[in-house]
């Protein structure tokens, strides 16, 4: 492609009108140019506008980065919660011994004189192993 023309002027306002105006093209096509390689070696799901069809929109890159824009604030994914394990509880014919924790009688006692009571409480089940022991 020849962009210079042939027939240059030889009146110096027509020729900075003719510069102005392959300046301002090439502008266009440098914004072109770029949008091209960002779609041919950008990320696989920002390359084409609609995957069904492979032409690739030139000139409405303002409205399709802002339908990316509204895409992506009105889509949350959520991901599922993590399933903890949960231990299936020790067999009912296992021996138990029930161990609580007092507290000593001064931690009973508030700053202004009453009663503490329990709030609340904690159960854990801990296995004990034994040995194997021989004969």
């Amino acid at each position: 492609m020849n962009f210079v023309p042939d027939n240059l002027p030889d009146d110096p306002e027509l020729f900075k009108q003719m510069l102005a105006k392959m300046q301002s093209r090439m502008g266009v096509l440098e914004e072109q140019v770029a949008l091209l390689r960002q779609r041919l070696f950008g990320r696989k799901s920002e390359q084409a506008v609609d995957p069904a069809t492979p032409q690739m929109a030139l000139f409405n890159e303002a409205e399709h980065e802002l339908e990316l824009a509204c895409e992506t604030t009105e889509e949350k994914v959520v991901a599922p919660a993590k399933r903890r394990g949960k231990r299936n509880p020790f067999p009912a014919d296992l021996p138990r011994i029930e161990v609580i924790h007092e507290l000593p009688e001064h931690e009973l006692t508030c700053t202004c004189g009453c009663r503490k009571h329990a709030i609340g409480e904690e159960i854990s089940e801990q296995l004990e192993i034994v040995p194997m022991q021989r004969g």
